[in-house]
């Protein structure tokens, strides 16, 4: 009895989940330039447009999978995907 009453409220509710998601691509130009993406390194200050100016914790990762751990004064710690980040170095 269980199991039906489970059954009908996915089914009465199958509605809600069965919506189309459209993907968001990313711009043309998706060529990262690597070599922007090493000058990344522990210890550094970074400012970025949402969080403001940050210190570089720990950098890991490899390439354009590079992540770096950054804690950003009066937010706190946050791990970027650096590819995305768009992170401007201060010092």
């Amino acid at each position: 009895l269980k199991y039906k009453r489970k059954e009908s409220y996915v089914n009465n509710h199958k509605s809600i989940y069965s919506k189309k998601f459209t993907k968001i691509s990313t711009s043309k130009n998706t060529d990262i330039n690597i070599s922007s993406l090493n000058k990344i390194k522990n210890g550094i200050q970074v400012t970025h447009n949402k969080f403001g100016i940050g210190k570089v914790l720990n950098v890991s990762g490899e390439g354009s999978n590079k992540k770096a751990t950054i804690f950003f004064n009066g937010i706190g710690q946050k791990q970027l995907l650096l590819k995305f980040a768009k992170l401007e170095i201060l010092s």
